[in-house]
C-alpha cells in the first residue's frame, strides 16, 4: 500500500502571480522539497471533507447541467446570438489556460457547464492536491 504524503501550503513557495481571470487567482509556485513547478489556483470552494480514501470537494453548482444536456433539452442548437456568447466564454477560458501553459485536452459539451444565469464554466480534470482552501494543480512540463 502506498503512503499518502500530507501536503500543506507551507511546502510551496510562490514564485510569481500569473495572469488573473474569471477562473480565480493563479500563482506559479515551487514545491520546496522537489523544486517542482506547479500552478496554485485559488478558486471558490464551499467545503471539503474526507470520505475514506477520497477527498470530496464542494464547488459551485451549475444548475443547468452540462452543455450536452442543455442542447438535448432544447432539441436543437441555441440561437446564433446565444451560441456566439457560449463560444466566446469557452474561448476566453481556453485563452486563460493557454496563457498559463495549460492545454485542455478534453473540450466537449459534457465538460462545459452552464450556471443558472447562463454563464459558462469550463470543466477540467487534472490531478489536484487540496490545501487549506487552495487547489494546487500539478502539471508535467513537456519540453
Amino acid at each position: 500500500m502506498e503512503s499518502l504524503e500530507i501536503d500543506c501550503f507551507e511546502n510551496y513557495q510562490v514564485t510569481k502571480k500569473l495572469k488573473g481571470g474569471a477562473m480565480g487567482k493563479t500563482f506559479l509556485v515551487e514545491k520546496l522539497l522537489s523544486a517542482k513547478l506547479c500552478v496554485l489556483k485559488k478558486v471558490r470552494l464551499i467545503s471539503t471533507f474526507p470520505d475514506r480514501m477520497e477527498l470530496c470537494l464542494i464547488m459551485e453548482y451549475c444548475s443547468q447541467g452540462d452543455l450536452r444536456k442543455v442542447i438535448a433539452q432544447l432539441q436543437q442548437l441555441p440561437e446564433e446570438e446565444r451560441l456566439m456568447e457560449i463560444l466566446a466564454q469557452i474561448f476566453l477560458a481556453l485563452d486563460h489556460l493557454y496563457s498559463n501553459e495549460v492545454i485542455h485536452r478534453d473540450v466537449k459539451p459534457e465538460n462545459i457547464f452552464v450556471m443558472e444565469e447562463g454563464t459558462i464554466k469550463l470543466g477540467i480534470q487534472i490531478f489536484c492536491f487540496f490545501l487549506y482552501g487552495c487547489v494546487v494543480d500539478e502539471f508535467k512540463r513537456q519540453s
